[in-house]
């Protein structure tokens, strides 16, 4: 039986947030580390501010009596084509198995090359976002930035995982504590303790009220219940 995109059950979930609120908009972290690569998923990533007709990002972390100055038009809301109701979203890529074997050769796992994974996890984003070509491809990874050094092969890694991976935070942040890049910076207006960027979710009361046994013998374990206690795979 043919599935309807258009039916609400199978639409696209940025489409359906859209909806009812129209305040998500690409950050100036991710921003500020793509424009000047001059990388093309950009363009998808976010659609051109209303009021400047330019691609303007939102301040990431400030507190919401900040955010709330500004307008809807003065920044970028997500590409169109990335939030359409029929746009696919993606639940594992190409572009991530390929960082991965990339990084699996860098660390000797495989007898094959971290280099050419590492181009190809880039080859298949740009094509996941109908942005490549093969010059602006090697125009891209000819850059100091981004081009293959195995000497920094995990950071290599790292920063252009996260670049592939947008729209898929939960994910992302995972990379990000495990590989220990990209180098960002906390929230200028951060809630937690330690004003670090937060490195866990905490259990949810229906949890420690319902299953408390367990809840309490998991914390005597790992430490805190709190957003700065690191899982046991995030030791480094």
């Amino acid at each position: 039986m043919a599935v309807s995109w258009c039916e609400a059950n199978n639409q696209n979930p940025w489409y359906g947030r859209y909806l009812t609120r129209v305040d998500y908009a690409i950050s100036n972290t991710m921003y500020d580390y793509m424009k000047p690569l001059g990388d093309p998923r950009l363009a998808v990533y976010a659609d051109p501010a209303a009021n400047t007709g330019t691609i303007v990002s939102m301040p990431y972390g400030i507190s919401n009596a900040e955010a709330g100055s500004i307008t809807n038009a003065e920044v970028s809301y997500l590409g169109m084509a990335i939030r359409e109701q029929n746009a696919e979203l993606p639940i594992l890529t190409t572009s991530q198995i390929e960082f991965s074997l990339a990084e699996a050769a860098l660390k000797g796992w495989i007898s094959e090359s971290a280099e050419e994974h590492y181009l190809k996890a880039i080859a298949a984003s740009f094509r996941q976002y109908g942005v490549y070509s093969q010059a602006a491809f090697d125009a891209f990874v000819a850059q100091p930035d981004v081009a293959w050094d195995a000497t920094k092969g995990i950071e290599k890694i790292g920063y252009q995982k996260w670049v592939a991976l947008f729209l898929q935070g939960f994910e992302s942040w995972a990379e990000w504590r495990r590989l220990d890049y990209p180098v960002l910076a906390p929230a200028e207006a951060a809630l937690n303790s330690s004003k670090e960027i937060p490195v866990r979710q905490a259990y949810p009361t229906t949890e420690r009220d319902i299953n408390t046994d367990n809840y309490l013998e998991a914390v005597a374990r790992q430490g805190e219940d709190g957003l700065d206690t690191k899982l046991w795979w995030d030791v480094n």
